[in-house]
């Protein structure tokens, strides 16, 4: 569940909206680069509220597979595997954190740079503050594709020719070069598409919280047979 998210104030303005306690009108004042949502009526606020909240997002892959490939050319042979993913979405919850003010002790995402700072900015990072509340808000801004295709391994190799390894008295002798996760493509900004929280159950599926990438890793080796 998320509240609907719905940009980044560009100026001061004066909004009509619902009370959803007594369903009467009310007069709201908004400054600019204040966050804005909508709320259950429709309607545009800069007020946060839980109960504005709608399922969103799809924590379940529509497709899901992976191609594996192996070539050989005379004493060279390749093989390689990708993995993907696609139609699903992932909540970046540690940018809530990442997004909010930085008297908190948190890095900020570098898009801070492109902040609100005055009347007209067209931009989706709110004004900068000390201390914003924004940090425990639940909304679809940090709802994001979390589609990829991954190069999950490459193995590169050479077979040393049959009339070396016989003069030499080998059974097989290979050189080879290998790496895993190399890399990936995804339109997803946090550090790992391929993710789902520690310990996460039905509830939590589908959601990020300080992930450790799946490290790259390059080898070399010699595979010797007498």
């Amino acid at each position: 569940f998320s509240v609907p998210w719905a940009g980044i104030a560009a100026s001061d303005m004066t909004l009509m909206v619902t009370d959803p306690d007594s369903g009467d009108p009310v007069e709201i004042q908004v400054r600019g680069g204040e966050e804005l949502f909508t709320n259950q009526f429709g309607e545009t606020t800069n007020i946060y509220n839980p109960n504005d909240q709608i399922f969103s997002g799809n924590p379940n892959p529509v497709w899901t597979g992976g191609l594996n490939n192996s070539v050989t050319w005379k004493n060279f042979d390749l093989n390689l595997l990708f993995t993907f993913a696609s139609g699903h979405d992932l909540e970046n919850s540690e940018q809530r954190f990442q997004f909010s003010g930085f008297g908190y002790g948190w890095n900020m995402w570098s898009s801070a740079v492109d902040r609100w700072q005055q009347d007209g900015d067209q931009t989706e990072m709110q004004r900068l503050t000390w201390l914003a509340p924004n940090r425990s808000w639940v909304s679809t801004r940090v709802m994001r594709d979390a589609s990829f295709v991954r190069m999950k391994n490459l193995s590169i190799g050479y077979n040393l020719p049959s009339s070396l390894m016989k003069k030499w008295g080998l059974g097989s002798f290979r050189i080879y070069a290998k790496g895993s996760n190399l890399a990936t493509f995804s339109s997803y900004p946090g550090w790992d598409p391929e993710y789902n929280r520690d310990e996460a159950g039905n509830a939590n599926q589908g959601k990020s919280w300080l992930p450790s990438p799946q490290a790259k890793s390059v080898s070399f080796g010699i595979n010797v047979n007498f």
